[in-house]
């Protein structure tokens, strides 16, 4: 049995991997026929209470940089746990999950696509940022990449973020200017100023 991590629900916070239910997976060691002796971290809780974090030491390393987090994971209920627990079978080609349109993953990919936060909550990391969404696409289609590669996305996308944010707050900066004049304008005319109703008929 090929081993096939399933990291969604988990996050690298303080140094260590935390599963959907707020607790630190331990290393296991596959006994399996075509994985046998191969490292894997999976949630520590028992096995009709377990979430469905499941890590390999293959991809473990490279997970770091994706699902690095400032805060912890809010613990789920056995409901929500139950509900979200699914196995995805690995293709002969990649060993990753089917790139299908209608796949649990590919449609939680597409929902967070659609629900995209504003630039400064991507910095912040309160949110899921872009990086990891189009990251989480492309490995949903079968798409491996090279950590270079990654690294590369990762900074052309912080780059244009950075840049949109400068030109919306060069932008803002305008706008309160136009205002600030529009207001002096209007106090140097006072309530004096001249109307049409106050013109002079010429005769």
């Amino acid at each position: 049995m090929t081993l096939t991590s399933n990291y969604i629900t988990g996050v690298f916070f303080n140094g260590q991997w935390l599963c959907a239910c707020n607790k630190k997976p331990a290393w296991q060691t596959s006994n399996k026929e075509n994985s046998k002796g191969e490292k894997f971290l999976r949630c520590p809780g028992e096995r009709d209470q377990q979430c469905d974090f499941f890590l390999t030491a293959e991809d473990e390393p490279r997970m770091r940089m994706e699902k690095s987090s400032d805060t912890p994971p809010a613990p789920r209920t056995p409901r929500q746990r139950q509900a979200s627990t699914q196995r995805y079978s690995p293709t002969p080609r990649t060993g990753r999950t089917p790139s299908l349109a209608s796949s649990p993953r590919r449609r939680l990919f597409m929902k967070r696509l659609d629900a995209t936060p504003s630039p400064h909550q991507y910095r912040s990391g309160e949110e899921e940022n872009l990086t990891s969404i189009i990251l989480g696409l492309l490995e949903a289609d079968g798409i491996t990449l090279k950590l270079s590669t990654e690294v590369r996305i990762r900074s052309s996308i912080q780059d244009a973020q950075v840049g949109l944010e400068a030109r919306l707050m060069a932008s803002k900066e305008s706008l309160e200017r136009v205002l600030k004049s529009m207001d002096e304008m209007e106090g140097v005319a006072g309530p004096y100023a001249p109307s049409t109703q106050d013109a002079v008929p010429m005769s």
